[in-house]
Parts: structure tokens; sequence; C-alpha cells
């Protein structure tokens, strides 16, 4: 079975103060395009903002199943990356670097203006982006290592419980004097 190919590109425009980056993904199999204008000052540069376009590839992927896709971008160093590669290869889609010139059409779809228009899938970008970044950590490779970072994931939520439940605790007795004090104050 041949590959489906998504190409994904990024462009960068300079208003009065911020580089606005838009982002595209073209669907050859299905001809579809998507472009998608990022929050101001969240890509850095634009090969942070291609690292975003092909992880919007790889949700885009995911949620239509993982048939056998390929990504492909014009931007090496966003091919390159050490995390995008170990999160592709995870979900077994392929990505590759291709010239600039074999990227007409995503690149195209990055440079038009678009209407503001927010995508469902838009907060789970920035999310798998600050993934990429390091604020959040991998799971770890080996069975023995994910049993304990999962066990410590546990406790830390177990943690948070308790003193969710101690606030709760505490805001009930200060509503209940504040209530008490209430009805001493009308008689």
């Amino acid at each position: 079975m041949a590959r489906k190919l998504i190409y994904v590109d990024a462009s960068s425009k300079r208003d009065s103060e911020h580089s606005i980056y838009k982002i595209a993904l073209y669907d050859k199999v299905r001809d579809k395009g998507i472009v998608l204008r990022l929050k101001q000052q969240i890509p850095k540069n634009i090969t942070e903002a291609e690292k975003f376009a092909i992880m919007y590839a790889v949700i885009y992927i995911i949620q239509r199943g993982n048939e056998n896709y390929h990504i492909l971008s014009d931007n090496q160093s966003a091919v390159d990356d050490a995390k995008i590669q170990k999160i592709v290869q995870h979900y077994r889609i392929g990505l590759s670097w291709i010239p600039r010139e074999a990227n007409l059409i995503a690149d195209d779809l990055s440079r038009k203006n678009i209407k503001k228009k927010k995508s469902k899938n838009v907060n789970l970008l920035y999310f798998f982006m600050d993934m990429i970044k390091g604020h959040f950590e991998f799971i770890p490779e080996n069975d023995d290592e994910k049993i304990k970072k999962i066990e410590e994931l546990s406790r830390e939520l177990d943690d948070i419980k308790n003193r969710m439940n101690n606030q709760k605790r505490h805001l009930a007795a200060l509503q209940k004097k504040l209530s008490e004090r209430g009805s001493e104050s009308i008689k």
C-alpha cells in the first residue's frame, strides 16, 4: 500500500510589533488543506513554527487512524529534531525533508490570508509543543522505569487530592462560621 502524504509548512509575516506565524497542512489523498494562525510570541522562530506544523500533522494523522502516513517538510532542522523524531517513530509515522520547490501547495497555503478560526485541535497542539520544548518529561523507555514514573505521578496526584480535600474542609468551616455570624446579626 502506498504511503499517504501530508505536506506541512510554516510562514511568518512581521506586523508592527511581532512576527505572525501560520502553519499549513496539505493532505494529498483527501486534497484537503488546513491553515492555522498561531498565537503571537508562541513560536520563537520559523523552525519552531515548522515543528508546530509537523506536530499538527501528527495530531491530524492520529485522528484518522494512523493509516500508513508520511509527513513531508521543507525545514531540515525541524525534521531532524530528536524529540520530533521520537514522536513520529512512536506513532510509526514517516517524516522526511523535501526541497522547498516540492512543497509548493503547503507553502502557498501557509501564506494565504485566513479568517481567525479556532481549530478544536489547537490547544492539543500547544500542549504537545510544550512537551517537545521540555516543559514536560517524556515517559521512560523500559517497563521498570515506566512503573516507577507512574507510581511517582500517582503519589503526586494523591498529594494534590489530599490538599484539595483539606482546602474544601477549611472552606466549609469558614462558610459555616460566616452563616452562623449572619444568623446572629439578624436576631
